[in-house]
């Protein structure tokens, strides 16, 4: 009875031209999305740690700055030329989509009369970013350089894992998001309305995640296929 030969696996030299596996690539991007909320992250790790924010955000970001580059250089071509251009399509849809929270929520605070301060936040990162006895002017622009890398990098990882969806998943997004917040915010910064607090952030990023699916998903129709 005739045997069957075995099967031969692929060399080295023919995987590599073959090009990493879906689960391979899915890592490497993975560790480009975590690298977009780093500063995020490193707010996270602040509220629930003794750190400071300044030490936070640079271990996030060094730590997960550090993979996704080792990630990228790791992408075959193809692949990082449809990663950068979902990564350019999330910065734009980040920057678009937080100017509409920042601006429904002003929006919404002054229109209802309301008592909270919608940016107080945006100044404390600031002073806990440069330090005490820092100029208030350098605060406030170091806290919106900041709320706005946060802003524009939760877009990108929306972007790069969901792009191409439309305004429904936005808004799951932006509920998770807000879900987050209302776990650790309304403690550190000893929110007394926080009815008002929840309708304000509720409602902004609600707005801020329609608009990031829908700009996102708008680009990506007209650009490049960027499904790698």
């Amino acid at each position: 009875m005739a045997t069957r030969p075995k099967a031969r696996l692929p060399t080295t030299r023919q995987r590599d031209v073959a090009g990493p596996r879906p689960r391979v690539l899915a890592r490497r991007r993975l560790a480009l999305v975590a690298f977009s909320i780093s500063t995020a992250g490193g707010v996270l790790v602040f509220l629930v740690s003794s750190a400071s924010l300044r030490l936070s955000a640079l271990l996030t970001v060094g730590i997960t700055g550090a993979a996704a580059l080792c990630a990228w250089h790791r992408l075959p071509g193809p692949a990082r030329a449809a990663v950068s251009y979902r990564v350019s399509v999330g910065a734009r849809a980040g920057l678009l989509g937080t100017l509409a929270y920042d601006a429904s929520r002003y929006l919404v605070v002054e229109l209802g009369a309301l008592s909270i301060q919608p940016f107080e936040a945006i100044r404390l990162f600031g002073e806990l970013l440069v330090g005490p006895g820092a100029p208030l002017w350098l605060a406030l622009v170091v806290g919106v350089a900041f709320h706005a890398c946060n802003g524009i990098g939760l877009a990108i990882a929306f972007t790069l894992l969901l792009g191409g969806r439309d305004w429904r998943t936005g808004i799951v997004y932006a509920c998770g998001l807000e879900a987050v917040m209302l776990a650790f915010y309304p403690n550190w910064l000893r929110v007394e309305a926080l009815g008002e607090f929840t309708t304000v952030s509720l409602l902004a990023h609600v707005v801020y995640g329609v608009t990031v699916a829908e700009t996102a998903r708008r680009r990506l129709r007209v650009g490049p296929d960027a499904s790698a």
